[in-house]
């Protein structure tokens, strides 16, 4: 009988909660008798001979999967507010950090650093929130190049606005803006950009905070410039911009030329309908140059959040993490960015198809490399880097680092043509980071050596740049000097199952 009424599901929840009980109550009686003593709070004296009772092992702790990895602090005395990409000037050791609310700092790439001063400010025009502001920076090539007429540029994608929420609330997401690409000029003999020199190019409106892609690099072998575009926001397409080259510049990604050289591009032939453009030529080799009615920049399409791109400068490829929508069949994708690509958006995610397929499809149908659904608290991917450096080369040379900024967990992905994707769980971020905003972006130093950027509190700069190490200990996690510290969370991972 007991058999039989232990298969319905309240029956199994009311013996689950009793055996609970029956070990818990105990216990906490326990504590609280110990709480209650005098100096009970902060143990015994130092040199006190008194010690108390060793407790046995709580047997119903799920184990800790081991790991070889940790995400630990790269500069532990440097705090931000909201790190949303980092990166280096070209022959330069120093780091770049982007903060979501509209500032650039820098610094000398030293774990011992203690200051960050700032490189550019432009957060009175910058509505920086949730999936907005100031998103991605590429410094031109001959940045820093004597004698180069481009040796004080440097480009930046951001929201822009004439009057910023500020918060601590968050604004409204249907809250209109300006899409920018900009360029901006360090001038000679200075060490800081001024932020009165802004050249805009792209100027596309914005009806949404939401989806806005930019991530922006040179390619290292054609010197053009990417630029990632989300499709502006709201649930399965609802701003009708996928599927589309025709109309304004969203949902894929675009490649320029900032140099406007005649010989290899041509001006621009077409405005977007709500945007401006301008300061740039069109790639003669670019996938819809020729195609009737074609905004021409396009590289790709059917991209739905592409937060993240980036370039492995060893093979060429291009890599995008692509974030999935709310849905009951959402995907998480990870994506080859390819020469007129279309990545399905919105009539398929992933591999799951959501609506009917286009009687004519724009481009050529590329699935993602890997994709993963909204299980056991992934919810957003973050695309990475390929892994380049020296100090872990062994382990994760030419491996494609990503995560997920809702689990905080990382991943490593290996990739070889023609063979199925692997995919490797690496770490997770520390619990006190996962309690803020999570994982925003990865970012890499000159030598290719990988960082992680964590979001803070929204009232406070309490964001940090992460590394992986090595784990120190048995169960690849670093071990506290304190307890406080371990019952705190600021050592503390996650203890879940396997990825």
């Amino acid at each position: 009988m007991l058999d039989s009424a232990a298969s319905s599901p309240r029956l199994k929840r009311m013996l689950g909660f009793g055996l609970y009980s029956l070990v818990m109550l105990p216990v906490s009686f326990l504590i609280l008798a110990y709480a209650g003593k005098p100096g009970s709070q902060s143990g015994p004296e130092p040199g006190s001979p008194k010690r108390w009772p060793a407790v046995a092992p709580f047997l119903s702790m799920p184990p800790c999967p081991p790991s070889k990895w940790v995400a630990a602090p790269a500069f532990p005395f440097l705090k931000f507010q909201s790190p949303v990409f980092l990166t280096c000037a070209p022959h330069s050791h120093r780091l770049f950090v982007c903060e979501r609310e509209g500032t650039i700092r820098s610094f000398d790439n030293n774990p011992a650093a203690t200051s960050a001063p700032v490189f550019l400010d432009i957060r009175s025009r910058c509505q920086g929130f949730d999936d907005c502001g100031l998103l991605g920076l590429a410094f031109h090539p001959e940045f820093g190049q004597s004698g180069s007429p481009n040796r004080g540029f440097f480009y930046i994608s951001y929201q822009h606005s004439t009057a910023p929420t500020e918060g601590p609330e968050r604004p409204k997401p249907w809250l209109t803006a300006r899409n920018r690409l900009a360029r901006f000029t360090v001038p000679d003999g200075s060490d800081v950009a001024d932020p009165d020199s802004e050249l805009v190019l792209i100027d596309q409106e914005d009806r949404s905070l939401w989806h806005n892609g930019g991530a922006i690099f040179f390619g290292p072998q054609d010197g053009f410039l990417y630029v990632s575009l989300g499709d502006e926001g709201g649930l399965d397409d609802e701003c009708h911009n996928t599927q589309r080259i025709d109309r304004n510049l969203f949902s894929g990604v675009i490649r320029i030329d900032v140099n406007k050289d005649p010989a290899r591009s041509h001006p621009i032939l077409r405005q977007p309908i709500s945007g401006k453009t301008a300061e740039y030529f069109i790639p003669n080799d670019n996938p819809f140059v020729g195609v009737p009615g074609a905004l021409e920049e396009f590289w790709c399409i059917g991209l739905r959040s592409p937060h993240t791109m980036t370039c492995d400068p060893v093979t060429g490829r291009i890599w995008s993490g692509d974030v999935g929508d709310c849905g009951g069949d959402s995907r998480e994708e990870i994506n080859l960015i390819e020469k007129g690509g279309n990545y399905q958006w919105n009539y398929a995610e992933g591999t799951a198809q959501k609506h009917p397929r286009p009687p004519s499809i724009i481009g050529v149908e590329k699935p993602p490399v890997y994709e993963y659904s909204r299980m056991s608290g992934n919810n957003c991917v973050i695309g990475g880097y390929v892994y380049r450096g020296e100090t872990h080369a062994t382990e994760l040379g030419g491996m494609y680092i990503f995560g997920d900024n809702a689990s905080g967990r990382i991943w490593a992905l290996a990739y070889r043509e023609g063979r199925p994707v692997e995919t490797i769980p690496l770490t997770s971020l520390p619990a006190t980071a996962r309690y803020y905003e999570g994982l925003s972006s990865f970012g890499v130093d000159d030598r290719g050596e990988l960082y992680l950027c964590v979001l803070g509190r929204p009232d406070k700069p309490s964001g940090a740049i992460l590394k992986l190490e090595r784990a120190t200990s048995p169960a690849g996690l670093p071990v506290p000097s304190v307890l406080s510290q371990s019952l705190s969370g600021e050592f503390s991972h996650e203890i879940r199952g396997p990825w």
